[in-house]
């Protein structure tokens, strides 16, 4: 006789069904975190490139920190996204899987852990860890199930026995199965706020120095000023710990004064600043010796007019540190705590080299502290050294869900620490010698400490 087996299911019900079992993986879990984490770790070890590349100056600076013989290959590499982990396809992939993950898990997985949380006394499906076990009891059904459901009771365990006594339930701790949907909701706000943020949120990292309001997108906050920033460290140029005090909205005198110290955080109106660096510089004014009249400068930064103050970064690439003195045909370049030795300059001075039309060779040199004047042609300069604030303003509000999601994966985790659920089903049925009493338990935590606590309450002379 020929069996006929079946028809499979094709296509489109097929693959969905094959989709559907791979999200629904519990293992899937492990593999997107590791995913993300390295990641996550690659960016903290690969140099990552800067906000505002497309500017040629920002990517040439960018680039003077890369060694020569690498260069090539770091241009031919960019492409892939390597220098911008943070904000490319190798990141915002495994979010979205991530994300389409914790969503079918809670779908799977909610009807079970609804049922254990309302104590269904019927057939639910196997939840976290579970196991099966039976042992042989003397006494007949009706006479072993009150003394098994009391033992049960002793130890902590919620119960009911049918009226027949034949089956029953045991539980603790029922609540805590909700820790389990705790952790894929909370995975799918932080992936789905990370993905939002990336793409709707606004980002911007700003470098804020004082008398330079920054404006800002919001309506409620016209600007942004930077009153000054405040250090306290032994190195000057990398200082440990700092304030910045800003002033948002209103003009000169008016507005909210907010404080942040480095690396803090503050929620003001939907925008989030961070004050990510105190950033030192050198403030050059110069001025006519005999008239004080204001001499103009001029940055070596394209598309920047002539003004009578500049601010040189002192860390970084050294072209930065030149400035032009367009009325004089002179150049200056601002150097700054040099390392004692042969023609140097005490370590926290500043040293200032002039330079006249196109010579290579500096024609004046001077050493001088921050607040001190130096006189070259008939022209005198002033030199003071201070910070700007460099800013990470984000007016995106996903960063809610990712903090909430991280609260609920941490208060979760937790939760199932401290109160691991099991849930038993049990049955006992008449045999000659007595009867068998046959244990499904799920739960979630040391599943062999269980396994052993429940033995030893079914049977305890084992």
């Amino acid at each position: 006789m020929t069996s006929i087996s079946a028809p499979q299911t094709v296509g489109w019900p097929s693959l969905l069904d094959r989709l559907w079992r791979v999200f629904a993986s519990p293992r899937l879990t492990c593999i997107l975190l590791v995913w993300v984490a390295a990641v996550l770790v690659l960016s903290a070890i690969i140099p990552q490139i800067p906000p505002r590349i497309e500017d040629p100056t920002v990517r040439s600076q960018w680039l003077a920190n890369v060694p020569t013989s690498i260069r090539p290959a770091v241009e031919r590499l960019q492409t892939l996204g390597l220098f911008n982990l943070l904000d490319s396809i190798w990141l915002r992939l495994p979010l979205a899987l991530l994300l389409a993950h914790a969503l079918v898990m809670l779908a799977a997985w909610l009807p079970a852990i609804w049922s254990r949380v309302g104590r269904s006394r019927g057939e639910v499906s196997a939840l976290g860890k579970s196991f099966r076990f039976e042992r042989e009891l003397p006494e007949p059904a009706q006479q072993a199930g009150q003394p098994l459901i009391q033992r049960l009771e002793q130890a902590g365990y919620r119960t009911f026995l049918t009226p027949d006594q034949v089956s029953f339930i045991a539980w603790r701790w029922r609540l805590s199965w909700l820790g389990l949907a705790g952790i894929y909701l909370g995975l799918a706000l932080v992936s789905g706020g990370l993905i939002l943020q990336g793409w709707l949120g606004q980002a911007q990292e700003v470098s804020l120095e004082p008398d330079n309001p920054l404006p800002l997108p919001l309506a409620a906050a016209p600007n942004l000023a930077l009153e000054g920033v405040t250090v306290s460290s032994d190195d000057p140029l990398r200082p440990a710990h700092g304030v910045a005090l800003l002033r948002v909205g209103g003009g000169v005198g008016e507005g909210l004064s907010l404080t942040l110290r480095l690396h803090g955080s503050r929620l003001w109106q939907g925008l989030w600043l961070t004050f990510v660096d105190a950033r030192p510089v050198a403030e050059v004014t110069a001025a006519d010796a005999e008239t004080a009249e204001q001499v103009l400068l001029q940055p070596f930064s394209p598309h920047v007019a002539a003004q009578e103050r500049v601010r040189l970064p002192l860390l970084g690439d050294p072209e930065a540190r030149f400035v032009g003195v367009p009325s004089e045909n002179v150049t200056l370049h601002v150097d700054y705590g040099v390392a004692q030795g042969e023609d140097a300059y005490p370590e926290g001075a500043f040293s200032l080299s002039f330079f006249r039309g196109a010579e290579a060779t500096p024609a004046s040199q001077a050493s001088l502290r921050s607040r001190d004047e130096a006189t070259f042609d008939g022209v005198r300069y002033r030199i003071i050294f201070d910070y700007d604030a460099g800013l990470h303003l984000n007016s995106g509000l996903w960063w809610v869900a990712v903090a909430i999601g991280w609260g609920m994966i941490a208060l979760s985790f937790l939760v199932l620490t401290l109160a691991p659920p099991v849930y038993a089903r049990g049955s006992l049925l008449g045999t000659a010698q007595g009867c068998r009493v046959t244990l499904a338990v799920d739960v979630l935590g040391d599943e062999p400490r269980r396994h052993r606590e429940l033995v030893a309450l079914v049977r305890p002379d084992d």
